[in-house]
């Protein structure tokens, strides 16, 4: 059975419930963006279920419209690091980078891991290194459908972001697309404070 890019429901539904912290009144002003039958579709699937990007992209769009890129960007930025300051996940992640460590590297490839869990068939997250040591996510293979609908990949953008926030490293994102966008990567930079630490090796 042939499947078409998704993004797990109750993903969509946590963005939308954080709009209103970042900007009152702004879940309401995306969702009267979103056709009917979209947005039956996007309040009305199982949480653990998966809601074609045909419908979400909707929504995806609506905060470009509404916010303007960057704007939008630093929304989706600040809506993953609400999710995961959540009690449940905030121990889980905790725990997780006891065992695994800081480490840039170990920090970035428990992100591309976790990329499946939300994501279904809109790309190939893979890890990689750039010659000068910093870890990359390279997302590979775009699906055409996240191509078609392109503001997707400044989601992916925030996204990136906001587990770099998460992961309380200071740092940044560099993310860039491929002018096919049939791929995008983005870059962590870990400050000298982490290189200090040994996590990653020191530029030449």
């Amino acid at each position: 059975m042939e499947t078409f890019p998704s993004v797990r429901a109750s993903a969509v539904r946590d963005t939308l419930a954080f709009l209103d912290k970042f900007e009152p009144g702004l879940r309401t002003c995306v969702l009267e963006r979103v056709p009917h039958e979209s947005r039956k579709v996007i309040e009305e699937t199982a949480g653990m279920a998966w809601i074609s990007i045909e419908h979400d992209h909707w929504t995806v769009d609506a905060m470009i419209e509404l916010l303007g890129r960057e704007r939008a960007i630093q929304c989706w930025r600040d809506s993953v690091c609400d999710l995961l300051e959540r009690p449940f996940l905030r121990g889980f992640v905790s725990a997780t980078l006891k065992v695994i460590g800081h480490s840039p590297v170990s920090i970035v490839r428990l992100f591309a891991k976790g990329w499946t869990l939300v994501y279904r068939d809109l790309c190939v997250p893979t890890l990689i290194a750039s010659v000068d040591g910093q870890p990359v996510i390279r997302f590979e293979d775009i699906a055409p459908a996240v191509r078609k609908y392109s503001n997707y990949l400044d989601s992916w953008n925030g996204a990136c972001q906001g587990f770099s926030d998460v992961a309380r490293v200071s740092g940044s994102v560099k993310f860039d697309i491929a002018p096919d966008k049939s791929w995008a990567e983005a870059k962590f930079f870990w400050e000298e404070q982490a290189i200090a630490r040994g996590a990653v090796p020191r530029r030449r």
